[in-house]
């Protein structure tokens, strides 16, 4: 009985400074994936009993971790996934924030309108120019909802752009993709 309680309390010890070492290293943030990321904030967002600024509040630590491991390759990670989690911000930032100013609620709008009614080059294009909009905004002046919804436009943004140029440039279009040919 006494060697038994001794390995029992050595066994215990072994676990529970195994857990505080995983806490402190953040140990469960660091193997949870981008893809896991997106997929968490869009089930965030789609609860409706909360209130969209809660909504919104509960995505902070996954749009922190977004930005910090954005360049950790987790493997592929749908378009849709970015879009989806876009237009979900938005729709809850317009839900959240009723002192947008024009510019900034049309380019939310134009995020939060239904896929169904759009091509992603139109959905791309409806977050390039959110991405843009926000390079002129004072972050330090904006509500918390807009600096969280901006800082994951910017995050999908880097992912994404290339897909949307390449759209660009298999559809013909001119303007910016003729502006990068000159550059």
């Amino acid at each position: 009985m006494f060697y038994g309680r001794q390995i029992f309390q050595l066994c215990v010890t072994t676990v529970l400074t195994g857990s505080a070492l995983a806490r402190r290293a953040d140990l469960q943030e660091k193997l949870v994936t981008n893809g896991e990321r997106l997929t968490a904030i869009c089930t965030t967002l789609a609860r409706t009993e909360d209130k969209a600024v809660e909504r919104l509040a509960a995505i902070g630590r996954d749009v922190a971790a977004l930005q910090r491991y954005r360049y950790l390759d987790g493997g592929p990670i749908p378009i849709s996934s970015h879009i989806g989690a876009v237009r979900a911000a938005s729709g809850a930032l317009l839900q959240a924030d009723g002192e947008l100013t024009v510019d900034i609620r049309t380019a939310a709008q134009a995020c939060a309108a239904s896929a169904a009614k759009r091509g992603e080059q139109d959905q791309l294009n409806a977050i390039r120019i959110f991405h843009d909009l926000a390079k002129g905004i004072d972050t330090g002046t904006a509500s918390p909802e807009l600096r969280l919804v901006l800082q994951l436009i910017d995050y999908v943004w880097m992912s994404i752009f290339m897909r949307y140029y390449q759209l660009l440039h298999e559809s013909g279009a001119s303007g910016e993709a003729d502006a990068c040919k000159e550059q």
